[in-house]
């Protein structure tokens, strides 16, 4: 059965993104662009006193080259903003994580690695009611051990990486609505250092969501290989069937001292107790395993930053100058 848990949460917060995005992106354009027929007609009037004294070469071609940008960069602060850029880099994210393999969009591999680990919990909790139904009590205590266990570290995992997809997702929403000012800054070469400093956190936010979706897929793998490694040891322990040896036991025992004749031995339960075993053994191996992936996903912000130069900041960092504001 197909799960949309984060389909439906985030198709719910993207609908008002997209909305509030789209308004802030016009009005932002709105005002920006009366600010860049400013600059173009200051830029043609410095040009044409730099040509009446004969500072440039070629006013001719040079003006046609100029012209044209500055005319492609007013279109692309003003009504052209939202069709040419905003839309074009909204949609990177999904198209990038189908170009380098994953099934479908960043949300669809949430939802893939959530029902991996839902199975992967599942298993576990029919293990536990399979033990106890077979008398299997140690086995089943430890089951509900390692259910807990899986479920508490895979829960924070899951949380992890969902973190990083919505942080990547508002990032960029808010980047891009504040996009307009910062091509206007295109116009003038003294400017275009603030251009760049936008471009780059714009695909920060955007290879922040791909890097994050390569990581969600990597992750169901790793869960996958887990939940049928602990199938087969579930099967073999509620096969074995440790605890019910004894319970027949005592009650041979029992019966034995009524009627006055030997007590039978108790069965050996080394298969028992070597399930047992290779439970704990695959438990600690998932609690590494997934631990070492939550440090990654905590400290993928400064992997992606480390790739585009841009830093969108963190909820660590955030949180610490607010504990020096307040100090």
């Amino acid at each position: 059965m197909p799960r949309h848990t984060f389909t439906d949460l985030f198709g719910a917060v993207d609908s008002n993104i997209a909305a509030v995005t789209a308004n802030a992106a016009s009005g932002m354009s709105t005002y920006v662009l009366p600010i860049g027929w400013v600059m173009l007609g200051v830029s043609l009037l410095v040009y044409s006193i730099l040509t009446l004294e004969g500072k440039v070469n070629n006013p001719m071609l040079d003006w046609i080259y100029k012209g044209v940008g500055m005319m492609l960069v007013l279109m692309a602060c003003g009504s052209y903003y939202e069709p040419w850029v905003s839309r074009t880099v909204a949609t990177l994210p999904d198209a990038l994580s189908s170009a380098i393999g994953s099934s479908g969009s960043p949300i669809s591999a949430l939802d893939t690695l959530a029902g991996s680990l839902a199975d992967l919990v599942s298993g576990i909790a029919s293990g536990v009611v399979d033990a106890f139904h077979g008398w299997n009590i140690g086995g089943g205590f430890l089951l509900i051990f390692a259910l807990i266990d899986v479920a508490l570290i895979g829960c924070v995992l899951l949380v992890a990486c969902a973190f990083n997809l919505m942080y990547a997702k508002i990032g960029l929403s808010i980047v891009l609505a504040v996009g307009p000012f910062f091509v206007l800054c295109l116009f003038w070469p003294q400017l275009k250092s603030y251009f760049y400093s936008w471009l780059n956190t714009v695909l920060y936010f955007v290879f922040l969501a791909v890097v994050s979706t390569m990581f969600v897929v990597f992750f169901v793998g790793i869960a996958q290989l887990f939940m049928a490694q602990m199938e087969e040891l579930i099967k073999g322990l509620t096969a074995s069937g440790g605890t019910s040896s004894y319970a027949s036991a005592v009650a041979d025992a029992i019966k034995a001292w009524a009627n006055n004749t030997p007590a039978p031995t108790v069965p050996p339960t080394g298969t028992s107790s070597g399930q047992l075993l290779n439970i704990v053994v695959l438990v600690i191996e998932i609690n590494f395993v997934f631990m070492t992936l939550i440090l990654i996903a905590l400290d993928m912000k400064s992997l992606v930053a480390s790739l585009t130069g841009g830093s969108g900041g963190s909820a660590g960092s955030g949180f610490e100058k607010l504990l020096n504001f307040v100090k």
